[in-house]
């Protein structure tokens, strides 16, 4: 989970900077690394919750993870939208000026990066209990706390 994200954190930072740097090609570039980084997190991070489930409620879980994955994208994409918009400007985004257009894109992946870096940081900081946990370790306050 730790290496899909490290892998997407350079990949958003660099569609956000790569495409004005390089045209089409730093795009190309760019979206060949986000890709597996991202990938990389979900498959890890399904499996982390899948394991610490009873088999009896593998379906339900399953179900519940496409539900927030889908509910997830749709928000996100709708927020970085808003994020886009507002970073252009009031007035008509069709006749912004091409350098509006790639500061806010810009802008855009960088907020998508930083929030990749809070999620980092949570699953840095969440990762003893987790294997506390997986360990069988106690499940009351001792395991809240990471003992």
């Amino acid at each position: 989970m730790l290496a899909g994200l490290v892998q997407t954190i350079p990949g958003l930072l660099s569609l956000g900077l790569l495409p004005r740097f390089f045209g089409v090609g730093g795009y190309k570039a760019a979206l060949s690394a986000l890709p597996p980084g991202s990938e990389m997190f979900l498959a890890a991070n399904n499996s982390a919750v899948m394991s610490g489930a009873p088999e009896a409620r593998h379906g339900a879980l399953s179900g519940l993870l496409g539900l927030s994955r889908s509910l997830g994208l749709m928000s996100g994409a709708s927020a970085m939208s808003i994020l886009f918009v507002a970073v252009i400007g009031a007035g008509d985004v069709a006749t912004a000026p091409i350098a509006k257009f790639t500061y806010a894109f810009k802008i855009t992946f960088a907020a998508a990066a930083v929030l990749a870096m809070i999620a980092l940081g949570i699953a840095i900081w969440s990762r003893p209990r987790l294997q506390n946990i997986a360990l069988g370790a106690p499940r009351g306050p001792t395991a809240i706390r990471g003992y």
